[in-house]
């Protein structure tokens, strides 16, 4: 990632998600089989398009020595799996196709429609890592606990059904190459792409925000990060932010890192520490959750703005999880949501998820 100078020192203003408002009581997906359910395969993260209504679902393609509910875990691959699901018509809510992209990286994504086109945006990682007990490799043991993270972010279309495992997608194109621990996230309200990226030299993680029409530098914003202590997915909102944290469900059993939520605003930036950062402006538990998933085993994966055809936004976080009763197998999808703006916004309160 260059280091040019940012075009300007702020973004327009915009509202701000309410936090402590309550999740959404129903799903908008819940228990959701991916596409290979019994690859083993945790989901990652997911985006919007909003212009064609279809949720991009990114699933890991891990090894077990069995794919069954008793299969054991062996070790992580940089093969992604995109799932992708209609949220209109007969099939609204199910997966209906999805494209198998090798050499990929741990699963960040963005989305961008492009004519009648989806443009999927996502974190590459075409050598392998680096550097490591992986390095070079595209798979790596499950005994190393080093999963495999992209070191660039990879634009392509969308084709339904392309399931190679050797082959990069066609008309790849590769941006900023060489960075480690890199992520993407789209804003489809505000037509922005942020980048994630670790800067070893200001030791920070660093948000580079583009037009997503013009992802070239310099960026319209750029500025470091507080980290978070398990970051699981990442969301662009006009100005803010939005970090999704954690390991688990409060309510499972020795849950030490629980599901929460952060609020970056990237227009107030302070000294913390030696450096200076994005603030915190907003973080909220989701102790709620533990009702809403109730049966399952999960994880917090992802986060994404969406909004619907009648203009009411809402900001999704996922979850990979299976059901309880069984041990690694398959592998669904629960996503949820949170409505509601901070009570200085004039705007009417939407009443219910946008979907």
């Amino acid at each position: 990632m260059t280091t040019s100078p940012a075009m300007a020192d702020t973004l327009p203003a915009s509202h701000s998600f309410d936090l402590s408002a309550e999740v959404a009581k129903q799903p908008v997906l819940l228990k959701e089989e991916m596409q290979h359910p019994y690859w083993g395969g945790p989901v990652q993260a997911f985006a919007f398009d909003d212009v064609h209504h279809y949720l991009f679902v990114v699933q890991n393609h891990n090894i077990y020595d069995s794919y069954t509910a008793d299969g054991v875990f062996q070790g992580y691959t940089d093969t992604l799996v995109i799932n992708r699901i209609p949220l209109t018509g007969p099939d609204a809510g199910q997966v209906i196709d999805s494209m198998t992209v090798p050499d990929a990286g741990h699963g960040s994504i963005g989305v961008v429609p492009v004519g009648s086109q989806s443009q999927i945006w996502l974190e590459g990682d075409p050598d392998g890592p680096a550097s490591g007990p992986c390095a070079g490799q595209h798979t790596c043991a499950a005994s190393n606990e080093t999963e495999i993270f992209g070191t660039e972010i990879d634009s392509f279309m969308y084709e339904p059904n392309a399931i190679t495992t050797t082959t990069r997608p066609a008309g790849l194109v590769a941006h900023f190459v060489g960075n480690y621990h890199i992520s993407v996230s789209s804003d489809p309200v505000h037509q922005r792409l942020a980048i994630r990226y670790w800067n070893a030299s200001l030791s920070s993680f660093r948000v580079a925000v583009y037009d997503w029409n013009d992802v070239h530098d310099p960026a319209l914003l750029r500025v470091s990060i507080p980290q978070t202590s398990f970051a699981q997915g990442f969301a662009l909102y006009g100005q803010y932010y939005y970090v999704l944290n954690g390991s688990c469900l409060p309510t499972d059993s020795g849950c030490t890192d629980s599901t929460q939520l952060f609020e970056m605003d990237l227009n107030s930036v302070g000294s913390q520490g030696s450096s200076t950062q994005a603030q915190i402006s907003q973080h909220a538990h989701t102790a709620a959750l533990g009702t809403t998933l109730q049966g399952l085993k999960a994880e917090p994966e992802g986060i994404a703005v969406h909004a619907d055809a009648q203009g009411t936004i809402g900001l999704f976080f996922g979850f990979n999880s299976r059901l309880v009763a069984d041990h690694n197998l398959p592998k669904v999808v629960s996503i949820v949501c949170k409505i509601g703006w901070l009570p200085h916004v004039a705007s009417p309160q939407p009443d219910q998820c946008p979907i």
